[in-house]
């Protein structure tokens, strides 16, 4: 590619948004990088000349008037290219669960609509199941892209969805579990964990937190301690 040809790279302001900027000093030491032992990593871009990777080595390069070295890929619709970003720069960067998550949460949104838009809302079971498969098939893939379990992808999307600022805050500096915050957010009576000796014995639900019952009271077949007042785990 020839210097004249580099007119031709483009910066598409929602890839350059996908992924949270680096730090001042993040930039700094990849520049001093790039300035000492030059461009290791190529630019990656698409056949229309859009960065897909590298948008920061692409700043640092112009800065130090180093010409810089690309790789043009390919892509059969935008959906994918998209993803190409998200998983390229997910990879390169240190990000927390959460903020990977946040990255990751427009490709769920959107496949999360289209799934029940195909699912239909005409029909009582079948079409129901049919929606909670997609869904959960749908949180194993989000689970995948970050990194996370089922479980933990089904919390994450909710707090996303439903947390205030300041808890979201907490969560992306991992001041605050995502477990510990969706207890707390979907069960406001949902307390700190109790003492060890009354925690054997389950005084508070597992599942929600609020107070349990001794199994003596509520005929409970299954755990031998207790049964909960609130969410009925135990019966």
């Amino acid at each position: 590619m020839s210097q004249s040809s580099l007119n031709w790279i483009k910066i598409h302001d929602e890839y350059l948004a996908l992924v949270p900027r680096p730090t001042k000093d993040q930039y700094n030491s990849l520049k001093n990088s790039i300035r000492d032992d030059g461009l290791q990593v190529p630019i990656i871009i698409n056949q229309d000349g859009v960065i897909l990777d590298g948008h920061t080595r692409f700043q640092a390069c112009n800065e130090l008037k180093i010409k810089p070295v690309f790789v043009i890929k390919h892509f059969e619709d935008q959906d994918k290219e998209k993803e190409f970003v998200v998983i390229t720069n997910l990879a390169r960067r240190h990000l927390t669960l959460f903020q990977r998550g946040e990255v990751c949460f427009n490709f769920y949104e959107k496949e999360r609509a289209t799934k029940y838009q195909r699912a239909g809302q005409n029909t009582w079971k079948t079409r129901r199941g049919e929606a909670y498969e997609k869904q959960e098939r749908l949180l194993d893939r989000f689970g995948r892209m970050i990194g996370a379990g089922a479980s933990t992808a089904h919390m994450l999307v909710w707090l996303i969805d439903n947390a205030d600022e300041t808890t979201k805050d907490l969560l992306r500096t991992e001041q605050l579990t995502i477990p510990t915050a969706y207890k707390r957010l979907k069960n406001p009576d949902w307390g700190p964990r109790p003492a060890y000796g009354t925690y054997l014995k389950h005084a508070h639900c597992l599942a929600c937190g609020k107070k349990t019952v001794s199994s003596k009271e509520t005929g409970c077949h299954v755990h031998t301690q207790c049964c909960c007042t609130g969410c009925g785990w135990g019966n």
